[in-house]
């Protein structure tokens, strides 16, 4: 039942404060290994729930928020099974609620606006910072590649022209299939793994984790084709999609 408030000559607010959770997992230097270890994660909505910022050359790695405590200790759960190393803080988020003539209903959640948010930590990656989303790159309009053409049913091996010594000396190949890319690490023992994948002009995207992982191809030679990595809309590495494996490894064995 609501309760009606008189509503004299002024207006107040009130500051409240409740507690969430948050769920910090990890953080990387090498982005295409983070990527398979978040593919390991057997829960597709953990996956979704999973947020990634990417702050002076590493990968920050956390959970959406969680308002309820047993939510929250089922998913570190989850995460736990893939990031030993997973673990979850308290954070205090602040709401202003002004005065209005009727009240919530009693048990009904008041929305909190973003802003607002405070930890009681220190943290790598603000709540702020965490709950924004990835806006679409502003595409070009001239002098764009044609991904799909240059990639459709096709393999190719995927070298980083940057990045740690170790990324750089990995050899990836990628294997464009119908509704999936096979993604192999063929320096490494490590299973295959499929992700989904779609073509919007000049640009590979990997939707995964609730975030799309954009590869922008901008130059074709004869080779291989260079290409760069955006997410969140920042930039990141720079790759090269050789077309033939033995060219991949030698280029992997200069660097």
């Amino acid at each position: 039942m609501k309760k009606t408030f008189l509503l004299f000559t002024f207006l107040f607010a009130a500051s409240n404060l409740f507690g969430a959770y948050q769920i910090k997992i990890a953080v990387y230097k090498d982005h295409a290994n983070l990527m398979t270890y978040i593919s390991k994660i057997a829960d597709a909505d953990y996956r979704k729930n999973i947020l990634i910022e990417e702050k002076n050359h590493l990968h920050y790695v956390t959970s959406t928020l969680y308002e309820n405590e047993n939510e929250s200790i089922k998913a570190l759960s989850a995460y736990k099974k893939v990031f030993p190393d997973a673990f979850m803080v308290e954070v205090e988020q602040k709401i202003i609620v002004s005065a209005s003539t009727e009240a919530p209903e009693q048990g009904k959640a008041v929305p909190v606006p973003a802003e607002e948010v405070e930890q009681k930590e220190v943290l790598s990656v603000t709540t702020e910072a965490v709950a924004k989303r990835p806006e679409p790159i502003e595409k070009e309009q001239v002098n764009t590649l044609d991904a799909k053409r240059l990639l459709e049913n096709k393999t190719v091996y995927l070298c980083n022209e940057d990045g740690s010594k170790k990324a750089k000396k990995e050899v990836i190949q990628l294997d464009f299939k119908k509704e999936y890319v096979v993604y192999s690490k063929l320096s490494r023992n490590v299973p295959p793994i499929q992700i989904p994948y779609a073509f919007d002009q000049d640009r590979v995207i990997l939707p995964m984790s609730g975030i799309d992982f954009k590869y922008k191809i901008y130059q074709e030679s004869q080779d291989f084709l260079s290409a760069q990595s955006f997410t969140n809309d920042k930039e990141g590495h720079h790759f090269r999609y050789y077309f033939d494996e033995d060219l991949a490894f030698e280029f992997a064995r200069r660097q």
